[in-house]
């Protein structure tokens, strides 16, 4: 890892067309374990280890005003001189293309410390998925009508290295868990798969048997199930489907998005637009120091310390998260890496968010991608329910389709918490009024 990382320095370090430069050295070693229905297909171990180096090349443009350029290029420790220096030619050329307004690199900073590393992962990795993988068909030889269809198990264990030539020098280790799995359901002669994919970086956040059972009760009621109703009114979504709803909060808030006039979002103002509130004020944090998130880093991949940074607070956006270059083109602080999206409590119990129907239950979405400009947004239904009478329905197939502005101004948040490796905060949330198309 040493020699490639100072092999890129002596590359770009001194040379006359790179005035600004850095170099992330990237060693991950996977542990992985793959099952096809209930026999393990293979085990393996890979280590790869790359640089990646930066270039910054100071330009002028066409009117005589400073411009710089930039481009990356990945070093391998097989690469010889020559071709280490193939690259760089290519990465040179590229910067030269890619003009931008000025800007410059982070210095040296006090990193925090983070907890990122877990020793019941890292010590005796293999042993943990196996143990992981019994786990999973023990308790799937529980569940009526459920068993294994394939399985992946890895841990991932990352060492980090930065140096830049502003001074930067800095490393990091960081350990993950990941499991995708795809639980099979039969009978009267129909059969249901439901996939699930999970990423903790602490085993102590993973309740596998717990939620191998609720993934089985979900490939359960997708047996039979049918395309639901085509209605417009509430709709509560809850867990990962929520996750992957809320995901349009992160690029509305975006430093790059603002500075390219991609978000609607302004600073000390409702994030709304002009719907007024009739729910629950929305407060968002970017974490990427929360204790155990995927998320979380000691340091961006420019150096910049990571930061807990408040970017909406009841329902006023208060700062955009930046990266060190689009800081600098707004005049804002760098707050680096976006880390967890993190939200508060709400006051509504879940029992209650889901009491009052007719109402539509949406647990996960085969696909959901809201716009990152307009925030409007069609996904695709992998299972649902349709509550009426105090009886939930299960559905698939189908579309959710809405916008979120409007959808933030009328929704209300589940006063139980979720912690999902990447998100922590209410585990569902009802909006007032969203459209389903389905039969």
């Amino acid at each position: 890892m040493e020699r490639v990382h100072q092999q890129a320095i002596a590359l770009v370090q001194g040379h006359r067309d790179v005035q600004d430069w850095s170099v992330r050295t990237v060693r991950r070693r996977s542990f992985e374990l793959y099952l096809v229905r209930d026999a393990v297909e293979s085990r393996r171990t890979v280590e790869t280890v790359r640089a990646i180096a930066e270039v910054h090349r100071d330009l002028r443009g066409p009117g005589g005003e400073p411009q710089r350029g930039f481009s990356s290029l990945t070093l391998l420790p097989e690469d010889g001189l020559s071709a280490a220096r193939a690259k760089l030619d290519q990465a040179l050329f590229a910067a030269e293309l890619a003009a931008n307004p000025p800007y410059t690199l982070p210095g040296p900073a006090p990193y925090p410390e983070v907890e990122v590393w877990d020793p019941a992962l890292t010590e005796h990795p293999q042993e943990v998925l196996e143990d992981l993988a019994g786990q999973m068909l023990a308790q799937l030889a529980r569940e009526p009508h459920a068993g294994p269809s394939s399985a992946e198990f890895s841990i991932h264990l990352t060492e980090t290295h930065l140096t830049n030539s502003q001074g930067v020098e800095a490393r990091a280790q960081d350990a993950e868990l990941f499991a995708e799995l795809v639980i099979l359901s039969a009978g009267g002669g129909d059969e249901s798969e439901f996939y699930a994919a999970l990423r903790r970086r602490a085993l102590k956040d993973l309740d596998l048997p717990a939620e191998v059972a609720r993934f089985a009760a979900l490939a359960r009621d997708s047996l039979g199930a049918k395309p639901p109703p085509t209605r417009r009114g509430p709709v509560v979504v809850s867990g990962q489907a929520l996750v992957d709803l809320l995901a349009y909060l992160r690029h509305a808030s975006s430093g790059a998005m603002k500075y390219q006039h991609l978000t609607r979002w302004e600073l000390g103002q409702p994030v709304y637009g002009s719907h007024p509130l009739q729910g629950d004020p929305l407060t968002l944090v970017a974490d990427a120091t929360l204790p155990w998130g995927v998320g979380t880093v000691p340091f961006d991949e420019d150096g910049v310390p990571g930061q807990r940074t408040l970017l909406v607070e009841g329902g006023i956006c208060r700062q955009f998260w930046a990266d060190d270059r689009y800081a600098q083109y707004l005049g804002l602080p760098a707050t680096g890496a976006f880390g967890n999206l993190c939200l508060p409590a709400g006051t509504v119990p879940l029992a209650d968010l889901l009491g009052e129907g007719p109402l539509f239950h949406i647990v996960s979405f085969a696909s959901m991608d809201p716009d990152p400009i307009t925030g409007e947004f069609v996904g695709e239904i992998r299972l649902g329910y349709d509550v009426r009478d105090g009886t939930a329905r299960p559905f698939k197939g189908g579309a959710l389709s809405g916008d979120m502005e409007s959808a933030l101004a009328q929704v209300r948040f589940s006063r139980e918490l979720a912690f999902l490796g990447h998100y922590h905060g209410p585990v569902a949330a009802r909006f007032g009024e969203l459209a389903v198309g389905g039969d």
